[in-house]
């Protein structure tokens, strides 16, 4: 919200407070005064001034909530926007409010969004939709990935060391030079026709091959170890 509507915020609650204090005042007049018009006239008008008080009070915490759970939706869906300048600037906006982190992204849909080389590390993206994502060089270290799906999202060079993806689907994704080290997944979690290179590095005990992955390059060029389960055993 901005700083506009923060102002007549504070300027609703100081005239519902006024009103409200108005209201209660004939209690304190009694206490403190022997002005009996004064008293008489509070005494008259106190419960409307009571009833406008708490009106304006509840009316203005409602609008609040209301205005800031749009704002939440508005930012989360420009997340999601194909263009980089709406997704970069809502993902900023989100991490200040640390929308990222505390669940508020779980099931998103952020399908075709552009969140290249930024830091996503321990968000909580659960059931959270990627596909075709532009996601290169991302980092998602502890990352909260469960079900999520980043079926053909571009993830050349991203990191997912010790990520949860039990369950992720990365079907068709672009995993040439991705991280994947001490990351946590199952039997659940969908490699099917992901395409990787030598420079990918795997979970341990993990077969790309056997996950229904597709090498890119040639298995007798690698340039770095634990790249692949096949290529460990070739040194043995």
């Amino acid at each position: 919200m901005n700083s506009n509507s923060n102002c007549w915020k504070w300027i609703i609650a100081f005239l519902g407070f006024v009103l409200l204090g108005f209201g209660l005042s004939p209690y304190f007049c009694t206490l403190f005064s022997n002005n009996l018009d004064w008293q008489d006239l509070l005494v008259n008008v106190h419960p409307e001034l009571i009833g406008m008080g708490f009106t304006i009070l509840v009316l203005d915490f409602i609008t609040h909530k209301y205005l800031e759970r749009e704002e939440k939706r508005r930012i989360l869906r420009n997340l999601g926007n194909p263009s980089k300048y709406f997704s970069i600037d809502a993902y900023y906006q989100a991490k200040n409010k640390e929308w990222l982190t505390d669940g508020s992204m779980v099931n998103a849909q952020l399908s075709y969004s552009v969140l290249k080389e930024i830091d996503l590390s321990k968000v909580n993206f659960e059931n959270v939709v990627l596909k075709k994502a532009h996601l290169e060089r991302a980092i998602f270290v502890e990352a909260i990935l469960i079900n999520a799906v980043f079926d053909e999202a571009h993830l050349e060079g991203c990191k997912f060391i010790r990520a949860h993806i039990e369950g992720a689907s990365f079907e068709e994704s672009h995993l040439s030079g991705t991280d994947f080290t001490d990351a946590i997944y199952n039997s659940k979690t969908c490699w099917k026709n992901a395409t990787y290179d030598s420079k990918t590095n795997w979970p341990r005990e993990f077969s790309p091959e056997d996950a229904g992955c597709i090498r890119l390059d040639p298995k007798d060029i690698i340039t770095g170890a634990n790249s692949s389960t096949d290529y460990n055993q070739h040194m043995m």
